[in-house]
């Protein structure tokens, strides 16, 4: 904990900025998986929806 500490008092700039990539990256990765879970649910309705014949 003390060299991070001591690494953000020297590098503020690098610092935030390599947290604000990481933070953004999270973001992405969240956002990817729920377009994914949308996608398979809405294949799921798909798919219930043509067995029965219509839409």
């Amino acid at each position: 904990m003390k060299i991070v500490k001591n690494d953000f008092l020297r590098n503020k700039i690098v610092t935030m900025t390599v947290f604000v990539f990481i933070t953004m990256a999270v973001i992405l990765v969240a956002s990817a998986i729920n377009n994914i879970a949308n996608l398979v649910q809405a294949m799921s309705d798909l798919q219930e929806s043509a067995a029965r014949g219509s839409l």
